[in-house]
């Protein structure tokens, strides 16, 4: 499958400056994650980090991490679809940093209570919000802007899977968006956490379809490129991605059927995404993991079938962790560090794909970063159920635990240790990306039509 990518400067530059935004929000939510990561393990619980300390740190890595760093991604996903330079877009990105650069300051300018609600949890700051708000709408507006282009782009790249997916993510991330504002104009002003909590519950689970069709969109194109040849047929990969967003047809009878703060609104949307967001991803990792088998082992010299090859474990694992969450313990912990660390990983294989198309090198720095991050992963995720099946509850520092047994302790050790793998692996890969950058930024890029 070729994708096709912007050759003039100014579109490249705009792309750029996406990737730079989401580079810089993985490694800020690196330093959070040191913190949060200290006050859940025995042996460095007793420095002094307080419980208000462990829940606001723990808001800015979530928020740096699941927010601020996989929305960016699809924002630079959607442009990079798009083609072409977009003065919406250029505007879209200034809110985007505005944004970012907000929520990260709020800490600095004075205490906020820290409030943690599901998917999006956030500081109770004026600052912090009007961030937010400006970060979410800088990210809308990319989306709608990229889907007119990317549009006509299908009708020229006869429907290609690339941009069939792209512009269905964005389809999602417009459900997500309406759902958003059916739950505001019920709720109102949210002014406490559970107000919050009902007014992120449906958006939340509905953004994790956005970040799974992305996924599954890349697995494509990293797939492609390993191979050396289209991975399956594209009505069938096409159909997939449509099986992947059909299930957000359901949303707007969820909303006439039920508020959005009733116990009926809140397990629907938790059976919508339970039932309907991996199906079809799970489908078209199990056949890709097959394909990679089948290929031997010409198709591992490559650092994208690394990527591709750990991303596809992760997410599932993720689902069978998913799979056994009984109540809000660390499982549901483990589920969301296994596949948003697929979704992560995934990313990451398509950068570094990224960085030789546009003329960098990519050294071998790469492999040993994607090996020290998915270890880390593996081992927090694994330790994470661990603890979730001793009934260990999520959202608590190590100091708050009741009972502090033997099983507990090993397994909270090797959380630790697999947090200090996991975000050793994240650094190493901010560092890959600005030393390619860096010491190819001199080079003249040659202006081939690429293949991914």
């Amino acid at each position: 499958m070729k994708l096709a990518l912007p050759l003039d400067p100014v579109t490249r530059r705009q792309i750029a400056a996406w990737l730079m935004l989401a580079v810089g929000a993985l490694a800020l939510s690196t330093l959070y994650a040191v913190l949060v990561v200290a006050t859940r393990t025995p042996l460095l619980s007793g420095l002094p980090a307080t419980r208000e300390l462990f829940r606001n740190v723990l808001v800015l890595h979530v928020s740096f991490a699941l927010i601020v760093w996989m929305l960016v991604c699809a924002a630079s996903l959607w442009s990079l679809a798009a083609g072409s330079y977009s003065t919406l877009r250029r505007f879209a990105q200034i809110l985007a940093y505005a944004g970012a650069l907000s929520m990260a300051l709020t800490p600095l300018l004075g205490a906020a209570p820290a409030i943690l609600a599901n998917y999006v949890p956030v500081l109770d700051s004026r600052i912090f919000l009007a961030g937010l708000s400006s970060f979410a709408l800088g990210i809308a507006l990319c989306g709608a802007s990229a889907a007119s282009d990317i549009v006509q782009r299908l009708k020229t790249n006869h429907y290609d899977v690339w941009h069939v997916g792209a512009l269905l993510s964005i389809a999602a991330a417009a459900i997500a968006v309406g759902s958003f504002f059916t739950s505001l104009v019920q709720t109102g002003v949210p002014s406490s956490h559970a107000n919050f909590e009902v007014l992120f519950w449906g958006p939340g689970h509905l953004l994790q379809f956005v970040h799974v069709l992305i996924m599954m969109t890349v697995w494509t194109v990293l797939g492609d490129y390993v191979l050396g040849r289209a991975i399956a047929p594209r009505r069938w990969l096409i159909g997939l991605l449509i099986a992947g967003v059909l299930p957000l047809l359901s949303v707007p009878y969820i909303h006439l059927s039920a508020s959005v703060s009733s116990p009926e609104s809140r397990s629907a949307f938790t059976a919508l995404m339970s039932w309907g967001a991996w199906p079809a991803a799970i489908l078209m990792a199990a056949y890709l993991i097959m394909q990679l088998v089948q290929a031997g082992r010409a198709v591992w010299g490559k650092v994208e079938t690394l990527a591709l090859a750990l991303s596809l474990t992760l997410f599932i694992l993720g689902c069978i962790f998913g799979a056994a969450i009984n109540g809000e313990t660390t499982m549901v912990t483990a589920h969301y560090h296994g596949t948003v660390g697929a979704v992560t990983l995934a990313y990451m294989g398509f950068g570094y794909r990224m960085l030789q198309t546009f003329g960098y090198t990519v050294g071998h720095l790469a492999r040993w970063q994607l090996v020290v991050y998915s270890s880390g992963l593996l081992t927090l995720a694994s330790s994470l159920a661990w603890l979730g099946t001793l009934g260990v509850p999520r959202k608590t520092p190590y100091v708050d635990q009741a009972e502090q047994t033997f099983g507990t302790m090993a397994a909270m050790g090797l959380m630790g240790l697999g947090g200090l793998l996991s975000l050793t692996g994240i650094a190493l890969f901010v560092f890959a990306i600005w030393r390619s950058i860096w010491m190819g930024g001199n080079k003249a890029v040659q202006r081939v039509t690429p293949h991914a």
